[in-house]
């Protein structure tokens, strides 16, 4: 089985369990993850707070912005 096809089966599982990841879903789990503040996270990208609590409850961003955003945060866009 490749790597691919090992993702493809834990995405299904985890969406079977919980529902689609959702962008404020991965965004509050990554900011968890390296147990940042939605401050220290708003530091990091030069936002406000405010921003980084609207993107968690669901607020749509432009995919420019998230590319950037990923950028910043040494994540694959």
């Amino acid at each position: 089985m490749t790597t691919k096809m090992k993702l493809h089966n834990a995405k299904a599982v985890l969406e079977k369990m919980y529902g689609p990841l959702t962008f404020a879903d991965m965004i509050a789990s990554l900011r968890e993850a390296e147990e940042w503040s939605q401050a220290d996270m708003a530091k990091l990208l030069g936002v406000t707070k405010s921003h980084i609590a609207h993107m968690e409850a669901g607020k749509p961003i432009s995919p420019k912005t998230a590319a950037r955003y990923a950028q910043i945060l040494g994540h694959s866009e």
